[in-house]
């Protein structure tokens, strides 16, 4: 039986090579297993390579890549960009089809009246009692407006038991205007009062007027001293 304690048994230089490399060899192996359990270990924590936005809001969504590590966090709406530009303008539409003739107007309220024309010129007074009937007493040329300037005027009389009545008015020189308007013609006495009057239309240039057809048939040719005229639409 060895007295000496183990641990002060001598030991060959063999016997100690081969201790170191046990060591060393178990040592390595420690090594290597807690390599491997870090590796295991951080592949089970979250990744922190990404970028990660956000503090933690509740609101998050999941990265569209479909990577879950990565969080993203809805941000404040941007301010509103600027208006875009103007289109260009649209094509001219066709033309519509014309609307229907309108109805017409009622026709509107007469005018009022002119004022009195111009007092005639060149008349002759009544000629003294003759014994041909039919005797011009009277002629001149009156001034009028709307359609002409100027109408020639001839009175002439008949006898009727001695006393000269007036018989027939002629007109001329009225304008191709006048034509198809009406006509009113007054006698009148020396004060400007009405002794007979008569209403008609234009239909030419000239127009005689018989003592038939005034209002009164039996004037006394003594008694007219004006004549008056009045062309209208």
């Amino acid at each position: 039986m060895n007295p000496l304690p183990e641990f002060l048994e001598p030991i060959s230089e063999f016997e100690m090579w081969r201790d170191y490399r046990e060591k060393r060899n178990r040592r390595a192996f420690y090594f290597l297993a807690l390599l491997l359990v870090l590796l295991i270990v951080a592949s089970a924590l979250p990744s922190t390579t990404g970028p990660v936005f956000g503090t933690g809001d509740t609101s998050s969504e999941v990265d569209p890549s479909g990577d879950p590590e990565q969080v993203l966090v809805a941000g404040e709406d941007g301010e509103d960009g600027r208006d875009g530009v103007n289109g260009r303008p649209g094509r001219d539409g066709e033309d519509g089809e014309d609307g229907a003739p309108g109805v017409p107007g009622a026709p509107g309220a007469s005018g009022p009246a002119g004022p009195p024309g111009a007092s005639g010129s060149g008349g002759g007074s009544s000629p003294a009692p003759s014994a041909t009937p039919g005797t011009s007493f009277g002629q001149g040329a009156l001034r009028v407006g709307t359609c002409d300037t100027a109408i020639t005027t001839s009175l002439r009389s008949r006898l009727v038991t001695g006393t000269f009545y007036f018989k027939r008015i002629a007109l001329s020189d009225l304008a191709s205007a006048c034509n198809g308007k009406a006509i009113d013609i007054y006698l009148l006495d020396a004060s400007d009062n009405e002794l007979a009057t008569y209403t008609g239309t234009v239909s030419g240039s000239t127009l005689s007027v018989d003592y038939t057809s005034f209002t009164t048939t039996n004037v006394l040719a003594s008694a007219i001293k004006n004549v008056a005229l009045e062309i209208a639409d």
